[in-house]
């Protein structure tokens, strides 16, 4: 039986991490592209949380977390979030144990972490398709339980898009955020829509480093954000709606749907045939929303969550 080890990442395995993953999408289309972009990309995933397994001299696996500790004065039912993934090479000859290594590595640096945060309850969460049925009952034979789901929608880009006016002394236009002070007030603006997220500068900076990265706000009279769309792209034939936020003293007055039409005519100006976007099942405001701009599900993501307890774990 070969000896499994779990070290920190070196980007001198990043080539042997991409091919792992390309095999494994070649037999799970719907696994993230986390070696082959992400982890070069995306500055939420620091290199201190990123861990690769070998079976003795062989790389076998990698996994990371991504921290999203809750504010401080968020109510104290909001959880720091510690967002998970890990990755086994088909070729691995005890695949389980490798994913038991790569999951204790993440539940040790787990620990560590909290150590630095103020005392609040914290959950471990993974995001997968349910078409990842393995990775899925592997997770949760761990003890996560499922607890919410989001579709990914779809939308032709070929067919009519409907305008929406705006109210009067409202004004659409681009927002570039181009200074750390915009990109605070987005944050500070993300948080009022969403009271129950915690929105980084490192998320918001790695969606911005995606190419065709866009922003359009909407402002008022006094210059203040009324609500947002942000969008990029996703393919060569897809654009991807990443947000769209309406402030709760300026909804049902119809921003929503303006902010959704000046997205869809940007990306189809662009050259997109069609675009994409997630939402969670239990927002059915927004779901009719985005049913309503001509978009339909196509796949269907489970978040499962699972209760840190505070101990360091060295098995599942």
């Amino acid at each position: 039986m070969s000896k499994i080890t779990v070290s920190s990442y070196d980007p001198l395995f990043l080539n042997e991490m991409a091919s792992i993953e390309r095999e494994t999408k070649e037999r799970y289309p719907d696994f993230p592209s986390w070696a082959t972009w992400m982890y070069e990309h995306n500055p939420e995933l620091k290199k201190d949380n990123i861990f690769i397994a070998f079976e003795s001299d062989k790389l076998a696996g990698y996994g990371h977390i991504i921290p999203r500790p809750a504010y401080e004065n968020d109510p104290s039912q909001v959880p720091h979030t510690i967002y998970l993934d890990f990755n086994v090479s088909v070729d691995a000859k005890q695949p389980a144990s490798v994913r038991d290594a790569l999951f204790a590595a993440l539940c040790n640096r787990t620990a560590e972490l909290l150590k630095g945060y103020p005392d609040r309850k914290t959950e471990l969460c993974v995001q997968h398709y349910s078409a990842l049925e393995e990775m899925i009952e592997d997770i949760s034979a761990r003890g996560f339980q499922r607890v919410e789901s989001y579709f990914l929608m779809e939308r032709d880009l070929r067919l009519p898009i409907p305008d929406a006016p705006l109210l009067n002394g409202l004004v659409l236009r681009e927002w570039k955020m181009e200074t750390a002070e915009e990109k605070k007030k987005f944050l500070e603006l993300n948080k009022l829509a969403f009271p129950d997220e915690s929105p980084t500068l490192e998320k918001l900076e790695g969606i911005m480093a995606i190419p065709g990265w866009t922003t359009y706000a909407i402002f008022t009279e006094v210059n203040e954000v009324a609500g947002l769309i942000m969008f990029r792209s996703d393919s060569p034939t897809h654009g991807y709606i990443d947000d769209v936020f309406v402030l709760p003293e300026w909804r049902r007055q119809g921003l929503a749907d303006a902010l959704v039409a000046v997205g869809l005519h940007h990306l189809k100006e662009g050259g997109f045939s069609g675009v994409y976007l997630n939402v969670a099942r239990s927002s059915s405001s927004a779901c009719n929303l985005y049913s309503k701009a001509g978009f339909r599900a196509i796949k269907e993501q489970q978040e499962l969550r699972l209760e840190w307890r505070g101990e360091k774990r060295s098995d599942s």
